[in-house]
């Protein structure tokens, strides 16, 4: 939770700019290897917020097509996924329209982590893999969650 954390505070940081970032990925995810510090890169896709879209990788990409804050929260709980199962939800699938399709019918195969990972965990991660991005949390409400407070003293700020 330390990871996503810091994540999360950096996608605060950019959502309070009027950006999101676009391309939320663990390719664009980098552990400062001496002090721990985690650090999103590639700002490339950089937009301002409302705009429609959505350029990210799809694997990662969210059922939406709007630029919103919530978007890169969804991919940023596709991250989290990958953290605990080494690939994202829908990996097998190559084709963008078809894992567009499952993930618009809500078909993300996360049913084997529920009881495999904390509460808390997986609580955090259903609230960052809302479909309805107007439920979705905002990366402020994804700050203030038990998963994330946890650790909130942990690691660099």
């Amino acid at each position: 939770s330390v990871v996503m954390r810091q994540l999360v505070d950096a996608l605060r940081y950019l959502q309070s700019d009027g950006v999101v970032h676009g391309d939320v990925k663990s390719d664009n995810v980098v552990i400062e290897a001496e002090s721990g510090r985690v650090m999103l890169v590639d700002m490339g896709g950089v937009s301002e917020i409302g705009g429609s879209g959505y350029r990210g990788t799809p694997h990662w990409a969210p059922p939406e097509s709007s630029l919103t804050p919530k978007a890169d929260i969804w991919s940023a709980g596709i991250v989290l996924v990958e953290l605990i199962r080494g690939c994202p939800p829908l990996w097998h699938i190559d084709s963008p329209e078809e894992l567009r399709t499952l993930l618009m019918a809500g078909k993300l195969g996360l049913g084997d982590l529920e009881g495999s990972v904390p509460v808390a965990c997986y609580d955090f991660l259903v609230r960052c893999l809302e479909l309805d991005p107007e439920r979705r949390w905002s990366a402020a409400e994804a700050l203030q969650h038990p998963f994330i407070q946890q650790y909130r003293e942990a690691g660099p700020s």
